[in-house]
């Protein structure tokens, strides 16, 4: 991915409300499990009240710097929800999200 698309994407992807979605959809079921620790908690709670917009450039940093994401960006595509689920949940929640 040039830097020019990288830094049109950061600036209003059109994925960008895909990956929001993806957070709220994973704080969502985060913060109805008994055995969450304190910190996650307050992470899913953020999430929540911030419709998943939390940390949203930073988010959007990792995960357009995923191979299969930045392909497909840059061949005019967009990604499937099971590929944004994907990179969103191994990539990116283990670097923002406490356990």
């Amino acid at each position: 991915m040039t830097l020019a698309t990288l830094a049109n994407h950061l600036n209003g992807s059109p994925i960008q409300p895909l990956v929001e979605a993806q957070l709220v959809k994973i704080a969502g079921a985060d913060i109805r499990r008994s055995d969450l620790s304190p910190e996650r908690r307050a992470w899913a709670s953020n999430v929540l009240s911030a419709e998943g917009r939390v940390d949203s450039s930073r988010v959007m940093g990792m995960v357009l710097t995923n191979v299969t994401i930045a392909a497909k960006l840059e061949a005019g595509e967009t990604p499937s929800d099971q590929e944004i689920e994907y990179v969103v949940v191994s990539e990116v929640l283990p670097l923002i999200a406490p356990s």
